[in-house]
């Protein structure tokens, strides 16, 4: 239930504006400096601003209402209610505070009462919108007493790339063999579309709230219309346990993953065991695993490696988001001279808000491979250096999921020619969700 709290505690009320001005007669004051703080969130600096100004002017509503919000995210809950208190004095029937206080009480686990004050809101005139937030809310208060929680999340996607198989962008020749030039194969535009279905299962415990069991089961399948060979299926499994707390969350376990790559030769068809763990704190996020990968025919087993990866996120900072990765591959035998390398990868975006519903995302993501392994074909090790320019329009369609549609640009530039290549994408993604 304490992992629950945390969109708890960042739900944003819609409904600030509407909060009925009581103090016309009191003398004006700029609330925007301290507005600033709270919307950046800043929630010391807003919480101070705004109870040196409730100081000044003991019955505005709105600084009331601020410094209550402010004072909940400093987990300053008794301040918070008395703040809700003084408001609901000069406005006892403020559907919108006594909803925000009824949350209040679930906060500090006065469950009953937050849901009886909530059910006679329910009984009263009061707008659709506000409707639906409590009746959302008391569906999340309804899933936090079950003792598990099944979710589900459906991905379809519909694809377009001007290089489906991945081919050089010139001709190249090999070193040491001047009149030995090679084309490469041509770029093949096609389209593709691409499938996920995903199921978790969430076990609680109710003597111990911070634990929990999951169990997570997705397939993904990725179809070209023409190019086959490039087609792709997964399967994966991977059960795990939680320790959560209000604002952080640890996990670690397995993972059993089966790809299915569309080239019917079964030295394609390979099988990964390995452990994953991560730790999400606030706005920040580690994660890092261990993969074995095993190929399904024996006859291939010096083409079996090892892959670490380790990853470093952080979340709405100044409204950007930044992912870090380390990749790190490792042959189980010199026969795979194409595997030993080190991989960096780093990813920055932003999300502009357009309205409440829609927004769209500038990203760019910057990779750097080095393989150990000189190749014989080029007499030196190879370099990577791939740059791919994103921007997505999102549109949130609320109880029907998600609808993304992206552009996007990709250029690999390596010391290897036949690896220099560049591909530029579009399609169209519609994401639901499920939860029972």
């Amino acid at each position: 239930m304490k992992y629950n709290f945390l969109i708890i505690l960042f739900l944003t009320n819609l409904y600030a504006n509407d909060i009925i001005n009581t103090t016309k007669n009191l003398e004006l004051v700029n609330l925007d400096p301290a507005k600033d703080f709270y919307y950046k969130k800043d929630y010391i600096n807003a919480y101070t601003h705004f109870n040196n100004l409730f100081l000044n002017n003991l019955e505005n509503s709105e600084i009331n209402y601020y410094l209550a919000k402010s004072a909940i995210k400093l987990e300053k809950y008794g301040l918070a209610n008395a703040a809700f208190d003084r408001i609901l004095i000069n406005d006892p029937t403020n559907h919108i505070i006594r909803f925000e206080q009824a949350k209040l009480f679930y906060i500090v686990k006065n469950k009953e009462m937050a849901i009886y004050n909530m059910k006679k809101l329910l009984e009263e005139n009061i707008s659709d919108n506000l409707r639906k937030e409590i009746n959302a809310y008391l569906n999340i208060i309804k899933n936090n007493e079950k003792s598990y929680t099944l979710e589900a999340v459906f991905l379809l996607s519909l694809n377009r790339t001007d290089n489906a198989n991945n081919a050089p962008n010139s001709k190249y020749i090999l070193p040491d063999f001047t009149y030995l030039g090679e084309q490469g194969d041509s770029k093949v535009m096609d389209t593709y579309h691409t499938q996920l279905v995903n199921l978790t299962l969430t076990n609680r415990f109710e003597n111990y709230d911070f634990f929990r069991i999951k169990n997570s089961i997705t397939y993904f399948n990725r179809t070209f219309m023409n190019e086959k060979t490039e087609n792709f299926e997964l399967y994966s499994y991977k059960p795990s346990f939680q320790i959560v707390n209000k604002n952080s969350l640890f996990f670690m376990g397995p993972s059993f993953d089966r790809y299915q790559p569309g080239n019917t030769n079964s030295q394609d068809y390979f099988d990964a065991v390995g452990l994953e763990m991560g730790y999400f704190f606030d706005r920040y996020a580690f994660d890092s695993s261990a993969y074995r990968f095993f190929y399904r025919d024996d006859s291939f087993d010096e083409k079996n490696y090892t892959k670490y990866q380790a990853r470093f996120r952080t979340f709405d900072i100044l409204g950007f988001d930044y992912s870090l990765k380390f990749y790190k591959d490792l042959a189980f035998t010199s026969e795979r001279a194409d595997i030993d390398k080190i991989s960096l990868e780093n990813i920055l975006s932003y999300d502009i808000n357009i309205q409440n519903d829609l927004s769209v995302e500038p990203s760019f993501k910057y990779k750097l491979t080095n393989y150990d392994d000189e190749s014989f074909a080029f007499n030196s090790r190879r370099k990577d250096s791939l740059k791919e320019y994103k921007i997505e329009l999102k549109k949130d369609l609320k109880s029907f999921g998600f609808l993304n549609l992206y552009i996007s640009y990709e250029d690999n530039d390596s010391n290897h020619a036949l690896y220099d290549t560049n591909t530029r994408n579009i399609g169209l993604t519609y994401i639901k969700g499920f939860k029972w």
